[in-house]
């Protein structure tokens, strides 16, 4: 079976990714990979697995809408259909969509999205 990446390696691709798509994304946004946890196992020995992750403003980037997250949301997306980021190591990926909303505690705009994936 082939490897899983690591919530470091899955995080540093996507933000690689969007760095070449737009460099503004370098310092206008966040990306943090929660976990990367199995669901489920099938008879022909593929795993899925699932990636939550988090598209943040830094702190004290008022000028961050929701939007702009949607968008990198978007760019992470189609990355991952053109074989852009990890190329040929997942198959079969997803994300899904997901609101922004304010994060009162943190004091940050968020939009959490889960990557689904096979190896």
């Amino acid at each position: 079976m082939a490897d899983v990446p690591t919530k470091i390696e899955l995080q540093e691709a996507i933000f690689s990714h969007l760095a070449k798509c737009s460099p503004e994304y370098k310092y206008a946004l966040n990306i943090e990979v929660l976990e990367v946890k199995p669901i489920e196992e099938t008879t022909d020995e593929k795993c899925k697995y699932r990636a939550r992750l988090d598209f943040f403003c830094p702190r004290g980037r008022d000028d961050c809408s929701g939007s702009a997250l949607r968008e990198a949301r978007d760019q992470v997306r189609k990355g991952f259909e053109r074989e852009e980021i990890l190329s040929g190591q997942l198959k079969e990926v997803e994300l899904s969509e997901g609101e922004p909303f304010f994060d009162n505690v943190e004091n940050l705009r968020v939009l959490r999205a889960c990557l689904s994936f096979e190896v």
